[in-house]
């Protein structure tokens, strides 16, 4: 620690790294935004449906918010109920690393992949890392005739309301399976590993 560095930011730091309710809160806090802009997309559609920017806003960064909502739910229960180490929250990839494999359908583990795109990139900015081919292959779309369309709806940076609202019902279904009465099950709760 820098001899000038705070104590208590310090302190404060070291509960809230690996504190379920912590990462819980957060994750309700995104939630939170994501409905409201969901919502706000419904009223600006009713209201100026010719704002294109703003209805397009509301369900991108809605999305994003919703996205980002689930990690932080996921990784909160990882805290919560494994034993396995905890810098294991470091990283995006909630679905392959930090549930329990009987949680999720196989539709909602692409849901949830899905998820983890849109915050690893989709969500923020308007192309993966385009450096090498390798990159760009891992998000190519596949052509759907010999004319060489594509369905946008495997573009791996779509939005849309009904992905929120999939969004909304994977984030519920993992706050129902997983309770914060369930802190109890992992005894280091707050102690460092």
């Amino acid at each position: 620690m820098k001899t000038n560095a705070s104590k208590t930011w310090r302190a404060m730091g070291e509960y809230a790294a690996f504190a379920p309710a912590v990462w819980e809160f957060h994750s309700e806090l995104y939630c939170k935004a994501a409905r409201q802009l969901r919502e706000d997309y419904e009223s600006h559609v009713k209201s100026s449906p010719r704002d294109t920017l703003a209805c397009v806003a509301c369900i991108t960064v809605g999305q994003f918010n919703m996205c980002l909502a689930l990690e932080l739910i996921c990784k909160a229960r990882y805290l919560a109920t494994d034993s396995r180490p905890r810098k294991e929250i470091y990283g995006h990839d909630v679905a392959k690393k930090l549930l329990p494999k009987n949680l999720l359908s196989d539709e909602q583990r692409k849901l949830l992949d899905f998820a983890v795109v849109n915050v690893e990139w989709a969500g923020r900015y308007p192309t993966p890392k385009w450096d090498t081919d390798t990159n760009k292959q891992k998000y190519d779309v596949p052509v759907v005739d010999e004319a060489g369309s594509w369905d946008p709806n495997n573009m791996p940076n779509i939005a849309g309301i009904g992905i929120i609202d999939d969004l909304v019902a994977l984030y519920v279904y993992i706050q129902k399976e997983w309770t914060p009465a369930s802190y109890g099950l992992r005894k280091d709760v707050l102690r460092p590993d």
